[in-house]
């Protein structure tokens, strides 16, 4: 998707501290697939993005306006979808499935945070994280690139 960086199929994490920037990469890197320009020097594969805003989706949304405005694209003529709010993805991954189907060119999914979807008690409990991320998995075998904010 972004040419030496993110490829389909696989789930990638980025770390940060909170207030880092990380929802301003994954908006900036998500707009530059849906309009296919350069994220930065490296070409992109045009495709639709779903955005999972778990924290704070008004802001995010806002962002992503704002960012849009910056950019001088239309934020509603790109394929850029939303899913906001925090919800149980093993829940409701019937819904998030069928709703990805009528994305055409689904390519790259933004999970923002893995705090706001982790379903377990204990983020440090490696039997709890692992079953997460075998969920998470499901969405990197449909040949969309993932990326997970942490």
């Amino acid at each position: 998707m972004i040419d030496g960086i993110v490829q389909r199929g696989y789930i990638y994490s980025l770390t940060a501290k909170t207030g880092h920037g990380k929802t301003a990469v994954g908006m900036y890197a998500g707009q530059a697939v849906a309009r296919a320009l350069k994220f930065h020097s490296y070409a992109t594969k045009q495709g639709s993005v779903l955005y999972l805003a778990g924290e704070n989706p008004q802001d995010v949304r806002a962002r992503y306006i704002a960012l849009a405005d910056h950019n001088s694209f239309d934020p509603e003529a790109i394929p850029f979808h939303f899913i906001d709010g925090v919800i149980s993805i093993e829940a409701c991954l019937p819904r998030i499935e069928a709703e990805a189907e009528k994305i055409p060119n689904l390519a790259l999914v933004i999970v923002d945070t893995a705090a706001a979807y982790f379903p377990g008690d204990d983020g440090n409990n490696n039997v709890q994280r692992a079953s997460y991320r075998r969920r998470e998995r499901v969405t990197a075998s449909r040949r969309v690139a993932t990326l997970h904010w942490r």
